[in-house]
């Protein structure tokens, strides 16, 4: 996320929660948490946190909102995850083929 949409997301938690303080200290820890992070879907994790009468009392900390954009690490790799899985499911390993284990007892 650049610096604008941080703005905006921060002064979307502080209308929402008015006795946070949005001073430098609080935009920095949102700037250094939101580098690598999707804006559209963080701001639709918000909208679910804010819309979820559980959390309606509690402040969001970047843990709760933050969705890693696809210039992340974590989002190649949960891609990778993706395609294997869908590989695994596309050919299936035959169980025949496997070689058959015997088991052995102290008899």
């Amino acid at each position: 996320m650049n610096q604008s949409q941080v703005a905006h997301l921060v002064k979307c938690i502080v209308k929402m929660y008015p006795y946070v303080v949005a001073d430098d200290t609080y935009m920095n820890i949102w700037l250094a948490t939101t580098k690598h992070a999707d804006f559209e879907a963080t701001m639709e994790r918000f909208y679910r946190y804010v819309s979820d009468p559980k959390s309606r009392h509690a402040v969001p900390l970047p843990a709760d909102l933050v969705v890693n954009g696809r210039d992340s690490g974590l989002f190649q790799e949960t891609e990778k995850m993706r395609q294997w899985e869908a590989e695994a499911k596309a050919h299936p390993v035959d169980k025949s083929s496997l070689p058959h284990l015997e088991v052995f007892t102290n008899d």
